[in-house]
């Protein structure tokens, strides 16, 4: 499968600026809304930015050690099937 450099283009330029390679079709998708919030954010003066990603601090010792002991602990398992116990009290 070709691996195609990132696009060179914005949604809301001309349908002339679109490259040769992307179907005509797409040109009637609108932008996600994800999309329009970073585009909204990318005006702001200092947005805070919600979204998943890397946090800026060392997770708590007690954390880390309760993810660990969560990892190893043998009580883990999937969640039964349709025919298999109720999982209510």
């Amino acid at each position: 499968m070709p691996v195609h450099p990132p696009l060179p283009f914005s949604p809301r330029l001309p349908a002339m600026a679109m490259p040769d390679w992307i179907a005509e079709r797409t040109r009637c998708f609108d932008s996600s809304g994800i999309r329009k919030v970073f585009d909204l954010g990318a005006k702001m003066a200092d947005p805070i930015n919600l979204s998943i990603g890397q946090p800026d601090f060392d997770v708590p010792g007690e954390v880390r050690k309760a993810a660990i002991d969560a990892i190893v602990a043998p009580q883990w398992a999937r969640s039964p099937g349709p025919n298999g116990p109720s999982l209510s009290m």
